[in-house]
């Protein structure tokens, strides 16, 4: 539709919402935090778009949120642990950012029903978390394109 302007942070207010998509669109600025105050959100794909900024904290209190599409923007800073810890998390989807930082050790801990995990193309560092046979439904895991070098040199070192 190629709506543009910042994503309203009143937005938050609508309390009933259950999906929310804003992607391929010009949309810029920040993610609001008021998204947060959306108790029942399960989707939200903002992908392809120009968000800059960090992605608010309060994301990981959608306790309900399935999937979480950032990919595609400008989002700089660290992606907020919070994210890591939504158990009906299925898609989380941050590839091609700013983002940096280190993945949380516990990632995999607290997402039994992720099957998505997207993180190209970021910078990324740090070692890929253990515990990978706790994502039992974990189909794709994209890693490329960071600085995940650790991993390799504690496995096999020159």
């Amino acid at each position: 539709m190629q709506l543009c302007g910042t994503i309203p942070p009143h937005l938050g207010n609508l309390s009933f919402l259950v999906s929310f998509y804003t992607s391929d669109n010009t949309y810029h600025g920040g993610l609001p935090e008021e998204l947060a105050h959306l108790p029942r959100l399960k989707s939200s794909n903002n992908a392809t778009n120009y968000l800059k900024g960090e992605i608010p904290r309060e994301i990981g209190y959608l306790h309900y949120l399935t999937i979480l599409d950032l990919q595609y923007s400008q989002l700089s800073g660290s992606a907020p642990p919070s994210i890591f810890n939504i158990t009906s998390m299925q898609l989380i989807s941050l590839t091609n950012n700013n983002l940096t930082g280190k993945l949380p050790i516990t990632i995999r801990d607290h997402l039994p029903n992720l099957e998505g995990l997207h993180l190209s193309i970021n910078s990324l560092d740090g070692v890929i978390p253990p515990n990978q046979e706790k994502c039992r439904k974990l189909q794709v895991l994209a890693l490329s394109f960071n600085e995940l070098l650790e991993l390799f040199q504690e496995r096999y070192p020159t």
